[in-house]
């Protein structure tokens, strides 16, 4: 029988073009010190990243179009495995301006494509057979045109009947609907906690935050702080981790990474202070790198910091 993997559902996978710039300043002629490009969308940096902490991944998603033959091309040298459907219209580009000085990042996401509803009907074929041999179901990022609200929540509900747990990162009415259904956690930022919750957030405010998201009846409860660290509440506890201080280069797909480092404690089954920990780790590790392409070592030299800190 074959290692099962985690399954990650990618429906808006995206060529990023990561723009590094000595300064970026708009209406004027800029002049790019280096691009690196690479399969992305919030899906595809999750998933690059737990092949960095060394787990079996499997992406499934829509590929169309020049910009799709690129995303699948990147994936295979990446080691990614992935199976993605052929579409009609055509994978969308991001691109992330890197303001190096400043140390700040401008991004401008093309519109997805139109998904028909037979190319989605495919889709949900794809995953109700990779599901099979699934340890874990992680829905993360936008949709693309077409696509029901309903989706994540429809998945959520899927991953239930296989008894696996499943973790969200999304916004909007496809976050309300997905948190209906019960996933083990969700990753909102502040706003995206806020547009959840239809109220403003201040920092002292955090972790009786998590604690409404909790009782909406996940497993863990957490807001994602950025630079700042993340917030968690469970059954019988709660913590503030502030991230660790480092050089951070850039903040491109440290979400990403966290989400991954969560991820990576669920499937060891470790504690709920070890998820938000873990977490954390793996988002500071990214900050050090950008771009979701974390180093193992300097994860778990970063948790084992986390962990001392916490009497974990």
């Amino acid at each position: 029988m074959s290692q099962k993997h985690i399954l990650i559902v990618s429906l808006n996978t995206a060529i990023d073009r990561i723009i590094y710039l000595p300064s970026f300043e708009t209406g004027k002629i800029s002049r790019a010190k280096q691009v690196q490009e690479q399969a992305g969308g919030k899906a595809i940096n999750v998933a690059r990243a737990l092949v960095a902490l060394g787990h079996k991944v499997q992406v499934i998603g829509f590929a169309g179009g020049f910009t799709g033959q690129h995303i699948k091309a990147d994936l295979l040298t990446s080691n990614i495995p992935s199976s993605l459907i052929n579409i009609s219209g055509n994978s969308r580009s991001c691109y992330i301006f890197v303001d190096e000085i400043k140390k700040q990042e401008t991004v401008v996401n093309e519109p997805g494509p139109i998904i028909t509803e037979k190319e989605f009907q495919s889709f949900c074929q794809e995953l109700s057979q990779h599901i099979k041999e699934a340890k874990m179901l992680i829905c993360s990022g936008s949709l693309p045109r077409g696509i029901p609200f309903t989706c994540y929540q429809q998945f959520v509900n899927l991953g239930h009947s296989y008894k696996i747990p499943v973790l969200v990162d999304a916004t909007g009415e496809t976050l309300k609907l997905a948190v209906s259904a019960k996933p083990y956690l969700i990753k909102p930022n502040r706003e995206e906690a806020e547009t959840l919750l239809g109220k403003q957030i201040n920092d002292s405010e955090a972790i009786e935050v998590a604690k409404e998201i909790y009782n909406f009846g996940l497993e863990l409860g957490l807001i994602s702080l950025g630079s700042q660290g993340a917030v968690g509440v469970w059954k019988t506890g709660e913590i503030f981790v502030a991230a660790p201080k480092i050089n951070a280069i850039n903040s491109v797909a440290c979400g990403d990474a966290f989400l991954a480092g969560c991820a990576s404690a669920i499937l060891a089954g470790k504690s709920s202070e070890e998820i938000i920990i873990s977490g954390v780790a793996a988002g500071s590790a990214n900050a050090l790198v950008g771009g979701a392409r974390i180093s193992l070592a300097t994860f778990e030299e970063l948790k084992q910091e986390l962990r001392k800190k916490h009497n974990v």
